[in-house]
């Protein structure tokens, strides 16, 4: 049966024309329907295939406008490109599968390209994407008039981890790695740093760039080595990754502060020489916090201790000497306290190690407060 309307052939039993809609009357065609009453096909209008592009250009666009509202550049990577033109490839593909009328080819021929180019290219590009790679080292020269250092370090994604070596070349060594994800690079002017020499203290500062959540899977790992025979003041903070401080014995301290958002911090100290009120004061949002001290002698003073986390476990070790003590107060919303009792005395809201008498007379008392929301808290 032939349409009256746009001349197109039907099965003998349709009742409505499988192009325009019409309805269909009257019997089955025999030949071609009288001329006056066939009329001429609508001119042919492109399809709708380019509708799937255009949905993922808005949509990448959109990413891209987030990311750089972000950090002020867009840090895509290919990886990120071929990802979404996988995407897009595959909706071309299918939706000219899914068509009734297949002959305009290009939504196929578009959408294979984009496919083979991503799947070609995409193990290449997510291999050198996420190779660590070191992208810049800073050394601060030795200086033997130099005894007082402050270091800063700001991380936005990115573990940091903090030694001490004998290293007569220079007075500190930070080394930034980058670890590529799949939605970022490393970018020049990422990682600054600015060292401030006035005499004594020397005040040195990194801060690496990133995109912590959705957008950013990497980030730029930070190790800084530092001359032993130095007095420190730590600031550490990585808004998503792990912080790691390790302060062998003789190493003289002033302060420690280290907090993460996302990450575990942990900070060990073996008889390290910790000046008068020296604070260590420890923060992980959503992570564990560690705080391990080995003190079997020290400097007669008093060190106050703190470590805090929101949705994580909060664990204290403390090994100590004859003349060393500490006071440790326990604070938590939800979870429980665990404690050694062959060390400590006292309930799990307030403990002595080893007991009230030799914390008032000890040389060299640690003043501890834990705090925990929701985990739970272990003191060793």
């Amino acid at each position: 049966m032939i349409c009256p309307l746009c001349g197109t052939w039907n099965r003998d039993e349709a009742l409505f024309c499988k192009y325009c809609g019409r309805r269909l009357e009257g019997g089955p065609a025999k030949g071609p329907a009288p001329p006056e009453r066939v009329l001429p096909p609508p001119a042919w209008r492109p399809r709708t295939w380019w509708h799937a592009i255009g949905v993922f250009a808005i949509f990448g666009a959109f990413l891209v406008f987030v990311d750089a509202a972000m950090d002020g550049v867009v840090s895509w990577s290919l990886v990120a490109a071929l990802g979404l033109a996988f995407l897009a490839g595959g909706v071309l593909v299918l939706q000219y599968l899914a068509s009734a009328d297949r002959a305009d080819r290009r939504p196929l021929v578009t959408g294979a390209a984009l496919l083979v180019a991503a799947v070609l290219l995409l193990p290449v590009s997510l291999t050198l994407q996420t190779t660590s790679t070191t992208t810049e080292t800073f050394v601060v020269p030795y200086d033997a008039d130099v005894r007082n250092l402050n270091l800063d370090v700001a991380v936005e994604a990115g573990a940091v981890s903090v030694t001490f070596v004998d290293d007569t070349m220079s007075l500190v060594r930070a080394e930034v790695v980058h670890v590529g994800g799949l939605f970022a690079s490393h970018f020049e002017g990422d990682v600054t740093n600015t060292t401030t020499k006035r005499g004594d203290p020397i005040t040195f500062r990194l801060s690496a760039k990133g995109i912590p959540g959705l957008f950013f899977v990497g980030g730029h790992h930070v190790g800084v080595a530092i001359q032993r025979n130095v007095s420190v003041r730590l600031s550490l903070v990585s808004t998503t990754g792990d912080i790691a401080v390790d302060v062998p014995a003789g190493v003289a301290v002033r302060s420690i502060s280290a907090s993460v958002q996302t990450g575990n911090v942990r900070i060990t100290t073996r008889d390290a020489a910790f000046a008068e009120g020296a604070p260590v004061h420890v923060l992980s949002m959503t992570g564990a916090t560690t705080v391990d001290v080995t003190q079997t002698a020290g400097p007669v003073g008093n060190v106050s201790v703190s470590a805090t986390s929101m949705t994580g476990r909060v664990t204290l070790t403390f090994v100590r000497g004859e003349t060393v003590a500490a006071e440790v107060r326990a604070s938590m919303s939800t979870g429980s306290v665990a404690f050694d009792a062959s060390k400590y005395e006292g309930t799990r809201d307030l403990l002595y190690a080893p007991s009230r008498e030799a914390f008032e007379a000890a040389d060299l008392a640690f003043t501890v407060q834990l705090t925990s929301t929701t985990g739970s808290i272990a003191i060793g």
